[in-house]
């Protein structure tokens, strides 16, 4: 008999019932505002509004750990030790890219200008210290480079996605690299990360992966109906900063592929199942 030569994440499964399936995604769903509630009682109990960079991504570590369990998905942090300090590059699929990277590692993100104002996830956003940035705006990019300095100055991680969007997760996008400018100036080092999900009971592309046009609540009521989501994060070697930041974005990107290609080879059917 021929094996099945597919991609592990569309291999197919046994059916679940569809009223199991609401059953279980309105649980995780009630999960997911209970673990949101405790989060924040959590900020003003161990951070507060004032708090440090570091405080503040030390609080939203514990509080991506609370949303991944609550939600049900799994993750697993592969490769070289995790970063401490300093700034990441990863890749950008899904809204689930944020706790996961924070569950591996306390860190702080950067975020495009409109996520400040989304309902619950603009504030949780906002008093984790995240970094709001207009790419449309020259002066902007330039602002939000001198707050970079702060943060990583204050022995907290940031994280950048450079690709600017999210993606379907095939292939990592071309890396912008604006953003750079002070890694360049100030000699800093940046590790590589790249994040790829599996899942069984849906499709990786459409119930996990978000991006394009479509809508927040109804992606996320999708993801909720999937009955095992795997998120597998991998971090590389740090890349040395170099003189030009189009060839350190364009070597970034090189290593953030071979990241993500090194993840995707050691999947297995089993592997995904278990």
């Amino acid at each position: 008999m021929p094996s099945d030569h597919r991609p592990p994440s569309t291999i197919p499964q046994r059916a679940t019932h569809p009223l199991f399936r609401r059953l279980r995604a309105a649980w995780r769903l009630l999960s997911l505002v209970a673990a949101l509630g405790v989060a924040a009682g959590l900020f003003f109990l161990t951070a507060g509004p004032w708090s440090s960079f570091r405080r503040r991504s030390l609080w939203l570590h514990r509080t991506g750990r609370l949303v991944l369990r609550a939600l049900s998905v799994r993750f697993v942090v592969e490769g070289e030790p995790r970063p401490r300090t300093g700034v990441v590059a990863s890749n950008h699929v899904s809204y689930l890219d944020i706790p996961v990277l924070a569950a591996a590692t306390p860190q702080v993100f950067l975020a495009k200008s409109e996520v400040r104002d989304w309902p619950v996830v603009g504030w949780f956003a906002r008093v984790a210290g995240t970094q709001f940035i207009d790419r449309k705006r020259r002066s902007d990019v330039a602002r939000q480079n001198a707050d970079f300095v702060h943060i990583v100055e204050h022995d907290a991680v940031l994280t950048l996605f450079l690709e600017g969007t999210s993606t379907d997760g095939t292939a990592v996008a071309p890396f912008r690299s604006s953003l750079l400018e002070p890694v360049i100036e100030h000699g800093w080092s940046v590790t590589p990360a790249a994040m790829h999900y599996t899942c069984t009971g849906g499709d990786v592309a459409q119930d996990v992966c978000w991006w394009g046009d479509m809508g927040f609540f109804e992606h996320l009521f999708r993801l909720v109906q999937v009955d095992t989501v795997t998120a597998h994060l991998r971090f590389g070697n740090p890349v040395a900063s170099a003189e030009d930041r189009k060839a350190l974005a364009s070597h970034l990107h090189g290593e953030v592929s071979a990241l993500k290609t090194c993840t995707e080879k050691t999947l297995t059917p089993a592997a995904i199942g278990a």
